[in-house]
């Protein structure tokens, strides 16, 4: 079982996936030049997801620093580490990693087990699995992994939750209808931004959030989205769009919107300014 770096370590996942990552991947060509050159530490190029920048950091021996053996350990890295000190900014995020069996033309995911999130700040701006997988597991040609001297790995990276010092009394969440708003117009779902507790925000007070939310095309990256601003209060605490996507779309096995049940929506957040009345 692979262990997920924590001060208490929790289940982690593995499962079988048909679909590719939808935000990275990352192919590694002679891979075996990276022990040969003593190279203990590999570091993929940026991307993006959830309106940030990440990379993925892997150890193929392991990673030493943390006592790990024979197994390839892999971590996801924010980027942008100073605006998690400028802003004081923290974020919480679900991820999964993706190792292709080139074999079979599917991937192992590796995500936690009760899919909690992991909080990103400027104390800790790294998270992932000392244990990947045995390395005597990825070698073996069996199991399709390294092939040819090649792998492939990949990421999805879900934001789940964002504050900074000028917002931690009021989150936001996400609510989604979908049979369209409140008594439902049966053509479209519905999607929003709210404010998880209104009352936070003091009488009078205003704060002005410009956001985009997505629902996912989880087989083509063909996201449909929206953006736009909105001074949120106790007296107008959501904004968002009644009819977001129609229902015949969201459920045409070509979008990709609802794979196996599941629907992914994701939101990017950013709070220009908190008003209130002195």
């Amino acid at each position: 079982m692979a262990t997920l770096v924590s001060d208490n370590l929790d289940e982690v996942e593995r499962s079988i996936s048909d679909t590719a990552p939808c935000h990275y991947i990352l192919m590694i060509q002679s891979f075996s030049l990276l022990s040969k050159n003593g190279i203990e530490k590999y570091e993929s190029g940026e991307f993006q997801a959830g309106g940030y920048k990440w990379k993925l950091v892997l150890y193929p021996n392991g990673n030493r620093s943390r006592n790990v053996k024979e197994h390839l350990s892999l971590y996801l890295v924010f980027v942008d580490v100073s605006s998690l000190f400028r802003h004081g900014l923290e974020v919480h995020a679900d991820f999964r990693f993706f190792l292709l069996d080139q074999s079979k033309d599917n991937y192992m995911v590796v995500h936690d087990a009760k899919e909690k999130s992991r909080r990103f700040h400027r104390l800790k701006h790294q998270w992932g699995f000392d244990q990947l997988i045995p390395i005597r597991s990825f070698n073996d040609v069996s199991n399709g992994y390294l092939l040819d001297d090649t792998c492939v790995f990949g990421a999805e990276v879900f934001i789940t939750k964002e504050t900074s010092s000028g917002e931690q009394n009021a989150c936001q969440k996400i609510q989604l209808y979908p049979k369209g708003r409140r008594h439902g117009s049966g053509t479209h779902i519905s999607l929003y931004l709210a404010l998880e507790d209104p009352v936070t925000l003091t009488a009078g007070s205003k704060m002005f959030v410009e956001f985009t939310l997505r629902v996912l095309d989880q087989m083509q990256s063909r996201h449909i989205a929206g953006k736009v601003s909105h001074w949120f209060s106790e007296s107008s605490p959501e904004s968002g769009w009644a009819k977001f996507v129609s229902l015949p779309y969201f459920h045409h096995t070509g979008a990709g919107c609802l794979v196996k049940d599941i629907c992914m929506v994701e939101a990017e957040v950013i709070v220009h300014a908190v008003a209130s009345i002195l």
